[in-house]
């Protein structure tokens, strides 16, 4: 009977103390966001909406790699990725015999930290001259009638 309570108190014990970078780093980070022109909307890739109108700082979820997009009417929508870095708090699940904890880190996002934690981006007026084509047509000379 002392065994199992041994045995049920060791994977209590690696349950509570696993999965470190979620416990200690959490599975958001701030991220600020800015753009030129200002009042950008940014959304992620899932098209959810991150920041209603540029200049903001808004929690994110953490990743390897995150894309946002940059909409503002009259502007080409610009797309910018933030790439998460190792989250060196991650290693603490080794000391405390974590394989689950590592399998939560990462599974959460907390295993990466964003060491750039700034999104800039310069927008680019949408063309308002729209040609009504774009082919060039060949034409023989023969073909135009020179008399009217």
């Amino acid at each position: 009977m002392r065994k199992i309570k041994q045995t049920i108190c060791v994977f209590v014990l690696v349950a509570v103390l696993s999965s470190c970078a979620t416990i200690f780093s959490t599975t958001k980070q701030q991220v600020t966001f800015n753009s030129e022109p200002s009042g950008a909307m940014v959304k992620t890739a899932k098209d959810e909406v991150v920041c209603p109108a540029t200049p903001c700082a808004v929690k994110v979820k953490r990743s390897s790699k995150s894309t946002f997009i940059f909409e503002k009417a009259g502007f080409e929508n610009n797309y910018a990725t933030i790439k998460g870095s190792f989250n060196p708090t991650v290693l603490l699940n080794i000391l405390l015999g974590g394989l689950i904890g590592l399998a939560v880190d990462y599974g959460t996002g907390a295993a990466w930290t964003y060491n750039y934690p700034t999104v800039y981006t310069h927008l680019t007026p949408k063309n308002e001259y729209k040609h009504p084509s774009n082919e060039i047509q060949i034409i023989k000379l023969s073909e135009i009638d020179l008399e009217e």
